[in-house]
């Protein structure tokens, strides 16, 4: 079976890292930048409601109260769950490539 190529398939951690830092990183390391989205000056409009992932509920409720319908979201695409060892001294660089 053919991979995407924006699989990231036998690709580990520290290399993703790595990749998505470099100054043209491949189809699977092409992240973008939530500050950018999120921006005035971004591709999205004026952000009035914003919800971290890890309460997708909040959202799921708010858009239901909001368009007075039910949803049933089933979750798709969902990466393997295991070890994602990341280099300390990679993180280390990722982190003051990336504060704010």
């Amino acid at each position: 079976m053919a991979l995407l190529p924006t699989s990231t398939c036998h690709i580990s951690f520290d290399q993703f890292v790595r990749e998505a830092m470099s100054d043209d990183p491949p189809p699977f390391a092409q992240v973008g930048c939530q500050t950018r989205f999120l921006s005035p000056g971004g591709s999205g409009g004026p952000i009035t409601h914003l919800f971290q992932y890890e309460q997708m509920d909040l959202a799921c409720k708010f858009l239901e109260n909001r368009l007075e319908l039910e949803l049933d979201l089933p979750w798709l695409n969902q990466a393997a769950i295991g070890p994602a060892p990341l280099d300390p001294d990679l993180e280390a660089q990722y982190r003051q490539i990336h504060a704010g």
